[in-house]
């Protein structure tokens, strides 16, 4: 089962059975993956990004902070990240 917690920040994290999943939309309160990282490394949490475009307006950096996060399509949708 999984429960849907809002925190003050109006980012969407989802307590899953396996850990904890931040959830990223285009249409939603954690909208780009720039903050998705951000908010992954205060977490740890693995970040699931939904159907839809993100436009990278610089480059998406990864380093020892982000080391056992996970970042995958949610199940059956398209992603592109330009």
């Amino acid at each position: 089962m999984r429960r849907v917690l809002h925190l003050l920040t109006a980012t969407c994290i989802v307590a899953a059975a396996d850990g904890v999943e931040l959830h990223v939309s285009t249409d939603g309160p954690l909208r780009d993956l720039a903050e998705a990282q951000r908010e992954a490394r205060r977490s740890k949490a693995t970040v699931v990004i939904h159907a839809g475009t993100y436009h990278l307006p610089e480059t998406l950096v990864f380093t020892e902070d982000d080391s056992g996060t996970e970042y995958r399509a949610a199940e059956g949708e398209k992603v592109i990240i330009s």
